[in-house]
């Protein structure tokens, strides 16, 4: 299980974002954090038409919901 922050997290460490002691969430990445949730939904839903997954899904709404991919049962 992956938090939709996990994500970010490791995005902003990809696209050197982080601050100087590592945070992922600063005032220089807000902008980055408002888009996430949008971005994660679009993967999740092109990720589950490729895999034919056909089961309904809640789209996340901010940074501390779940990746709504995977087995959960």
């Amino acid at each position: 299980m992956a938090y939709v922050e996990d994500v970010f997290d490791a995005a902003m460490g990809i696209m050197d974002e982080l601050s100087v002691s590592g945070e992922a969430r600063t005032s220089d990445t807000e902008e980055y954090e408002l888009r996430t949730p949008a971005i994660v939904n679009t993967l999740v839903a092109e990720l589950k038409m490729l895999t034919g997954d056909r089961a309904d899904w809640l789209a996340i709404q901010s940074l501390e919901d779940v990746v709504p991919v995977g087995n959960t049962s």
